[in-house]
């Protein structure tokens, strides 16, 4: 059983799920971005997770309408979505 693979978190935009394991690895399913001109086959291909491919270990997810992002336990945050892919660097520390 230590080595099985299961969903600790999960997040939803409008048109889209994004889930985070136990393992700190992301899956998407539907269409983030917003975007709404697919053919039927291309919409039942995007009701499938897919990982989403990521540099380190994956500690936080959130969603929102169009886009999403995941935080790593060093800082480091990803978005995707309607404006693409990014990363961002986040402060470990903010000063007040």
């Amino acid at each position: 059983m230590q080595n099985e693979e299961y969903i600790v978190d999960i997040a939803c935009g409008a048109l889209f799920t994004i889930a985070l394991s136990n393992r700190g690895r992301v899956f998407e399913a539907g269409l983030i971005g917003g975007s709404n001109s697919a053919t039927i086959d291309e919409l039942s291909e995007r009701t499938r997770f897919r990982l989403v491919q990521f540099q380190a270990k994956i500690v936080k997810i959130t969603a929102g309408l169009s886009g999403a992002s995941a935080l790593t336990a060093d800082g480091t945050a990803y978005i995707w979505g309607r404006f693409g892919k990014s990363i961002i660097n986040v402060p470990k520390r903010i000063e007040r």
